[in-house]
């Protein structure tokens, strides 16, 4: 497993549709059997910071495996509105 996780700094009159743009975008990755979870994170001391978490079953299946399917457009579509507002993206292995 391994473990992704990207950090946002967004706008808070957006939250909610960055939100609600995330969950579909997620359900796009349920589909495809990749990931194993996920979740939405936000800062409660600065609420335009946001985390999302997925839990990938390997780094192969994130990259090669959901990078390459044919529902990683659709994903990317739907996210792609929001990536100047990324501050990091980091994989992360369990130990």
């Amino acid at each position: 497993m391994i473990t992704e996780i990207i950090r946002y700094q967004i706008d808070p009159a957006e939250a909610a549709s960055f939100i609600e743009t995330y969950r579909e975008a997620m359900a796009i990755v349920d589909e495809t059997g990749f990931a194993l979870s996920w979740e939405i994170l936000q800062q409660d001391e600065d609420t335009s910071l946001f985390h999302i978490i997925i839990r990938w079953q390997s780094r192969e299946a994130h990259l090669s495996g959901f990078r390459q399917s044919s529902s990683f457009a659709r994903f990317f579509a739907k996210v792609k509105p929001y990536f100047q507002s990324i501050l990091e993206i980091q994989h992360y292995s369990n130990k």
